[in-house]
């Protein structure tokens, strides 16, 4: 079922096939997935029960061009109960933050791509990176060392890029800089 994913996620599309043809429908949308970090849930703690060949094993179910198409990978740690009442209330403002920034950064992609058929950085293809991308030497240098380092595809490489250029726009940067790249290979690692 989850290698099922490779096609839409890449393409942004679905294919149907029957026996009477097939048919092409467009499927853009954003995947948010969970994953323990291991069958019992609790890897890292006192509490877990696992043994290694089973937290292997479970990983893998996630397959290597599944986690290719994936650009954040997020280690969300326990969180203490008394801290849930208390986060809860704060929440509120920081959500009205990010908000108005997330809303400043699709005026800065609306505008670099007016025009063009891309509306978000997600959808540059990797002809249009180096055009609209805007990378700086230093980070390039840096992207370059960590692909080979994390072994990244060439896939996985324009993710980053494009996820560097988002993560620029938040900011309201014109380039992507170093610290925007370090920011998006920290979230191209699936490792715990």
């Amino acid at each position: 079922m989850i290698q099922a994913l490779r096609e839409p996620l890449e393409d942004r599309t679905v294919s149907i096939s029957r026996a009477r043809g097939s048919a092409i429908f467009p499927a853009s949308f954003m995947l948010i997935a969970a994953l323990n970090p291991c069958p019992c849930g609790f890897w890292g703690s006192t509490r877990c029960v696992c043994m290694p060949h089973a937290i292997e094993k479970y990983r893998r179910k996630i397959s290597g061009p599944i986690a290719d198409r994936i650009d954040l990978w997020v280690h969300v740690g326990a969180m203490p109960p008394e801290s849930l009442s208390t986060r809860a209330k704060k929440a509120t403002g920081e959500t009205r933050a990010a908000r108005e920034e997330v809303s400043a950064a699709r005026e800065i992609q609306r505008e670099r791509f007016r025009g063009s058929g891309i509306l978000v950085n997600a959808d540059m293809k990797p002809k249009h990176i180096e055009k609209s991308a805007n990378v700086s030497e230093k980070a390039e240098r840096e992207l370059q060392g960590a692909a080979r380092s994390l072994k990244l595809s060439p896939r996985g490489y324009h993710r980053t890029i494009k996820l560097a250029r988002t993560i620029a726009d938040l900011g309201g940067s014109a380039s992507v800089e170093s610290p925007h790249m370090l920011e998006a290979l920290q979230y191209r690692s699936r490792e715990l």
